[in-house]
């Protein structure tokens, strides 16, 4: 009889660990404040959560798209984006894009629509670019050209660092996840992040969703980072600048 009990026991406790481990692999893999919600045959879904919004990704395996959608801490939908990996087309979506009309000596660009040019003039023309986020009414994006003095390089400068560091990390991350659109899906689609903090939770829920692991989700939270001194940055050199455009 205690022979047989001891068996049960050993049995129920491994049963128990099974069931532990197989419960868990739905919120492995993922960052802090990420968790794949549900992973099945056609669908992975993951949920992002940070002290503004509420995110939910779903990828559809089938057709290869990605439903985005921000909800507000009493859980209203706020707003939702569709993105169509195969295609690379994002409905209901705006963009940072605009127009050059003076010569660049020097420029770099992002997927995460933030952006410098800047003039060989003496002083230099400066145009900086930085991304839209959640509840920001500029649909356009936000920019303006400057011209550097004593007062606003510094700044300059450290912008531009940061930029650099995005499309460093950009280029990183692409090569962890392998396809451009769905860096796209999530820098440039729409505004789904709250700043850029809110920007770097939802995008590693965005790449949970779409099964990729830790290391690509921790690049977004890198690029985040970096978003966070660009803005800073941006913001410092409007105020210490005169703007003409």
């Amino acid at each position: 009889m205690k022979k047989l009990l001891s068996i049960i026991l050993s049995l129920a406790m491994i049963f128990s660990l099974t069931a532990t481990a197989f419960a868990s692999e739905l919120t492995t893999n993922t960052i802090p404040g990420v968790t794949i919600l549900e992973d099945n045959s056609d669908f992975r879904i993951a949920q992002a959560i940070d002290d503004n919004y509420r995110y939910v990704f779903t990828y559809n395996k089938a057709d290869n798209t990605m439903l985005s959608e921000r909800f507000s801490i009493d859980g209203d939908l706020e707003v939702s984006a569709f993105v169509d990996i195969d295609e690379q087309t994002i409905y209901d979506s705006q963009t940072g894009d605009t127009a050059s009309t003076y010569a660049v000596v020097a420029s770099q660009y992002t997927d995460s629509v933030y952006a410098y040019e800047y003039t060989n003039d003496n002083p230099k023309e400066w145009k900086l670019v930085r991304a839209k986020y959640a509840d920001e009414d500029n649909e356009g994006g936000y920019y303006f050209k400057t011209k550097q003095t004593t007062i606003n390089e510094d700044n300059l400068d450290e912008f531009r660092v940061a930029v650099d560091g995005i499309a460093s990390k950009e280029s990183t991350l692409k090569t962890q996840v392998g396809v451009t659109a769905f860096l796209a899906g999530v820098s440039t689609g729409f505004a789904i992040g709250a700043g850029p903090a809110g920007w770097g939770i939802a995008a590693a829920g965005y790449f949970a969703a779409a099964g990729f692991g830790t290391a690509a989700q921790v690049t977004t939270t890198q690029i985040a980072e970096y978003q966070s001194t660009a803005l800073a940055r941006y913001t410092d050199v409007k105020n210490q600048s005169d703007i003409f455009f």
